[in-house]
């Protein structure tokens, strides 16, 4: 038996979806500059490692973060840093705090 068109619910495109629940609430948005958010991470895990120096927890991010300068897309940058960073610091014998 054929399903009647009319009984087919109507779905909306994502354009619409996305107007119709975020209308008006992105002018407030702050846009985080990857410094910022690199410059949280080291403050974030010298936090989470407190027996490794600040300096060298420092030093690790910013080695990580060097290693993807030129990549293209730079919405993931941080979040592969950190993931980076702790496997490094895991690996100089750190123990999270």
């Amino acid at each position: 038996m054929k399903e009647s068109r009319r009984h087919r619910p109507r779905i909306s495109s994502a354009v619409q979806v996305d107007g119709q629940v975020n209308a008006g609430k992105t002018l407030g948005v702050i846009e985080l500059s990857e410094q910022t958010v690199i410059d949280q991470l080291v403050e974030r895990l010298t936090n989470r490692y407190p027996a490794i120096a600040q300096s060298t927890v420092a030093r690790v991010v910013l080695e990580t973060h060097a290693r993807f300068q030129d990549r293209p897309v730079r919405d993931f940058i941080p979040l592969l840093v950190e993931r980076n960073a702790k496997r490094a610091l895991d690996g100089l014998g750190a123990t999270a705090g």
